[in-house]
């Protein structure tokens, strides 16, 4: 049980890493569109 839930952790925090990465680079994407609005 115990490895079982150490495994759905490390799975857990891999898919939070994933998700900062993208939303990181959406924003780095998006900020020239933001700039050049201002």
């Amino acid at each position: 049980m115990r490895e079982n839930d150490h495994v759905n952790l490390l799975c857990r925090d891999d898919v939070n890493a994933l998700a900062a990465h993208k939303v990181k680079r959406a924003l780095s994407d998006l900020l020239p569109f933001l700039e050049a609005m201002q």
